[in-house]
């Protein structure tokens, strides 16, 4: 009994789910940010995988805006985040998990300024603008996750 008490503290403190906003199609994201500890691109892939979620893929302005809300208000202004942005294997950066092209971009200026840097965070030396950078540095997580919503 104690330890599932427990149990479920710490999954109300590690598992912080923020809502989004609807998008054109009807979908929500949630966002999952992982506040304690850092890793790489590509185990940031694995870790939001695992969850049953994606690392972000930012599509608007909106949503740009949205995450850096979100960021700001748990107080992680001076962190950079992981995005799902990669041009590994391809002279452009797409996202990941679609293999799409980007379309919305937020560069920070002077971006993207390395070919060898092959993926992209919200950077905090940029003002949570992207930066593309080396794919092995150490950066948070934040996850994303559609959830459909029900008309009445």
């Amino acid at each position: 009994m104690k330890s599932s008490i427990v149990f479920c503290i710490v999954l109300a403190v590690v598992v912080p789910i923020f809502g989004a906003p609807n998008s054109k199609d009807g979908n929500t994201k949630r966002y999952h940010m992982e506040p304690f500890f850092k890793t790489n691109w590509y185990r940031s892939m694995a870790f939001c995988h695992n969850m049953g979620m994606r690392l972000i893929s930012i599509q608007s302005e909106e949503e740009q805006e949205k995450i850096v809300n979100i960021i700001n208000e748990a107080g992680h202004h001076d962190e950079s985040f992981w995005m799902a942005a990669t041009n590994l294997g391809d002279t452009i950066f797409y996202w990941f998990d679609t293999g799409k092209k980007i379309s919305f971009k937020n560069w920070a200026r002077g971006e993207p300024d390395n070919d060898r840097r092959q993926c992209i965070a919200l950077y905090n030396e940029k003002e949570l603008l992207w930066n593309d950078i080396d794919c092995n540095e150490q950066h948070r997580i934040i996850c994303e996750e559609d959830i459909k919503t029900n008309s009445i």
